[in-house]
């Protein structure tokens, strides 16, 4: 798998953010009004980059808050793989933050929702400092190593480790698949109950799965997984054995690029250290007014990483 391929497939799935095709209800409560917040308060004409943008959750957020206020604002996005055109953003070339070469002094703000922390920051700090207008700034919501999304992904992780690593559960599903044959007929159908070779690969797979969801009894990962493997196994089961192989195949590509996006995102994740050092590379930057605090949800559980600077 190429590097990066894993995010930009994602991205080719027309979801908005890095939370799939429905935002979690904590997200629009603690994070969307922060950048409706600011957005608001950015003076008419701004000209704004969002980097590591995405499918531009964060831009059309800017561009509503812009309809609203009747005002203007100029739209700018990046990331590292090509994504989706938002009607009112001008994309840039897709790049890598760490190469990414913005004009000099030409934003009154940066943004970034759970991206620039993917980014190695020395060389990327200066970069945008330099970007900057005077008194323009930066705003930055990221992963925290401790927060609420970090902790539902290590058990995500561990159910891809189980369902990728521990279990055969794919290779057992092929099995069967190529030991059933095609099915074409209610004739095919009945040989099947009476071949032993099949009862004896269904009993295999059975077996593994109840080991499977037996590890991770309440796993929103292998219930989905195994939900889309049925299809082969009931309502797919007229296609041919080529086609439902090719299905299986995809599906476990499919999942291990799941894996590997939660991983990115756990290495990616900040903590004391890496906080200490975003605030030393800014400071050395030439910014000021550097700004770091937790979002909490009502419980008190921390969802996330909130950074703001400014350009003197």
């Amino acid at each position: 798998m190429a590097h990066h391929d894993h995010w930009q497939n994602y991205w080719n799935n027309s979801v908005t953010g890095s939370f799939g095709s429905e935002e979690p209800s904590w997200y629009r409560s603690h994070i969307l009004p922060r950048w409706r917040t600011l957005f608001e308060a950015v003076p008419n004409g701004s000209r704004i980059l969002d980097i590591a943008t995405g499918n531009g959750a964060v831009t059309r957020v800017a561009l509503k808050v812009a309809s609203s206020a009747g005002k203007q604002l100029e739209i700018e996005a990046v990331d590292r793989v090509p994504t989706r055109i938002i009607d009112g953003v001008t994309l840039l070339t897709p790049s890598p933050l760490e190469q990414f070469q913005p004009q000099a002094e030409r934003y009154q703000l940066i943004s970034s929702q759970f991206g620039l922390e993917y980014a190695r920051p020395e060389p990327v700090i200066p970069r945008l400092a330099t970007a900057l207008k005077p008194e323009g700034r930066i705003a930055v919501i990221a992963h925290h190593v401790d927060s609420l999304i970090s902790h539902n992904s290590r058990e995500e992780l561990a159910q891809y480790r189980s369902l990728l690593q521990d279990f055969p559960v794919f290779e057992r599903m092929e099995k069967l698949i190529l030991v059933m044959g095609e099915i074409r007929s209610t004739g095919d159908r009945k040989r099947l109950q009476h071949n032993p070779r099949a009862q004896q690969a269904r009993l295999a797979l059975n077996r593994c799965i109840a080991r499977l969801t037996g590890r991770h009894p309440q796993g929103i990962v292998v219930a989905e997984v195994l939900k889309q493997a049925q299809y082969l196994f009931q309502q797919g089961i007229s296609l041919s054995v080529t086609e439902r192989v090719g299905h299986l195949k995809r599906l476990r590509q499919h999942t291990q690029q799941a894996r590997q996006r939660i991983t990115d995102q756990l290495n990616a994740a900040l903590d004391g250290d890496r906080l200490g050092r975003l605030e030393q590379l800014s400071i050395k930057a030439g910014l000021e007014a550097f700004r770091s605090a937790p979002i909490l949800d009502e419980q008190g559980r921390l969802l996330a990483w909130e950074l703001h600077c400014r350009k003197p």
